[in-house]
């Protein structure tokens, strides 16, 4: 438990987030959806719905690492769409009685909870689609390509060559790459796949990202440690997805001088 409410902390702070959070702010306070356009000033409408999409977001955030990073599906069409459809499940119903208490502070005409459900699953479904889009500069260079490989733009680097191994909707930031028998665990954040290689040629494709090997099946980005921590004699490291990542010896001089949270 304490592992996904340090992961929903994390994303909640991600910029992506932040940007999404004054995107659906902005855009509902324009639009002054059910009928509030013409009875709310702009600037209670602008208040009212920066309350309402920050405590969507919450809600949108936490099922979205219940079902990329606890669940294991990945991708804007599996993970995005389950996420809609459990927020807009768990919001209708409350939203719909708030919206129903009609007030003269903020006057609205409530749709019925069927349109209701369609509204939140579309505003959410826009959420994951940014989240996946912009996926905090995630493949951070611009890149331009052309018959003989990949060519950066100027001021900007390639992204790792691994990547390319991906689904292109899983080319996100890579967060952490692990070795378990013949395969290599992927993980960005935009999902997760398992690819068929060694570890070591794994390694060889992450030029470019910024992170660290740990462990002799383990690699991890800078971004998405939480955390060290030590049990015992034992160090672990807590990440943005996924289960503890443990710390061998080999290794451990090196993740003691990479400055992460958590570290004396």
């Amino acid at each position: 438990m304490r592992g996904f409410v340090n992961e929903v902390r994390a994303n909640l702070g991600l910029p992506v987030t932040l940007a999404a959070w004054a995107f659906l702010t902005v855009m509902m306070a324009l639009a002054g959806p059910f009928g509030s356009y013409e009875e709310v000033p702009l600037i209670r409408r602008l208040l009212f719905w920066l309350v309402v999409t920050a405590l969507a977001l919450v809600l949108a955030v936490a099922v979205r690492v219940l079902v990329y990073s606890r669940l294991g599906l990945s991708g804007l069409w599996r993970g995005g769409v389950l996420t809609a459809l459990l927020v807009a499940t768990v919001l209708t119903w409350p939203v719909h009685q708030v919206m129903d208490l009609r007030s003269d502070l903020y006057p609205l005409l409530p749709p019925q909870p069927g349109e209701l459900a369609v509204f939140i699953f579309c505003l959410t479904m826009g959420f994951c689609a940014l989240r996946h889009a912009m996926g905090d500069g995630s493949l951070g260079p611009a890149v331009v390509g052309f018959a003989g490989g990949q060519v950066a733009l100027p001021g900007h680097r390639p992204h790792p060559r691994l990547l390319d191994r991906l689904a292109p909707d899983l080319r996100g930031r890579v967060l952490r790459v692990s070795g378990r028998d013949h395969y290599v665990d992927v993980v960005t954040d935009a999902g997760s796949a398992s690819l068929l290689m060694r570890f070591s040629d794994a390694l060889a494709e992450l030029e470019g990202a910024k992170g660290l090997r740990v462990h002799r099946s383990h690699w991890v980005a800078d971004p998405a440690v939480i955390a060290v921590e030590r049990e015992g004699a034992r160090v672990f490291l807590r990440l943005t997805v996924g289960d503890p990542v443990p710390v061998s010896r080999t290794y451990l001089a090196e993740v003691e001088g990479r400055g992460w949270p958590g570290q004396a």
